[in-house]
């Protein structure tokens, strides 16, 4: 293949497209993303970044450079809703399996056939 001079156009030909194979893959995971959570009105951003870097030569000239692309992807944050523990002097977090938002909420679950009473 012939010297080629870079530019977008031609990066489809540099090292058989792989920098334009990994935008393609971060802008799918943005669309995804935006397909998944349409309710989060966030913006996704993909970029692709290139480093320059010259090279010196022994005349302290420029003789060259290296390159680097870098393609990265933002997407808005994933949070869950609030969930209540407990702790225990042991540093652990408790809660309730049946009823994960409320710690103190007893459940059918909690209750004792044998005895009657709620335990925990």
């Amino acid at each position: 293949m012939p010297l080629m001079q870079l530019s977008l156009d031609s990066l489809k030909d540099l090292d058989d497209g792989r920098v334009l194979v990994a935008f393609g893959h971060e802008l799918k995971r943005a669309v995804m993303d935006c397909i998944d959570r349409p309710g989060d009105k966030n913006g996704r951003t993909v970029s692709l970044e290139f480093k320059l870097t010259p090279i010196i030569g022994e005349d302290g000239t420029c003789d060259g450079a290296n390159g680097e692309f870098a393609i990265k992807s933002k997407v808005p944050t994933r949070k869950s809703k609030s969930y209540e523990f407990n702790v225990n002097r042991k540093g652990h977090l408790i809660y309730s399996s049946n009823s994960p938002d409320d710690i103190d909420q007893t459940t059918i679950d909690d209750i004792n056939p044998a005895t009657g009473r709620i335990e925990r």
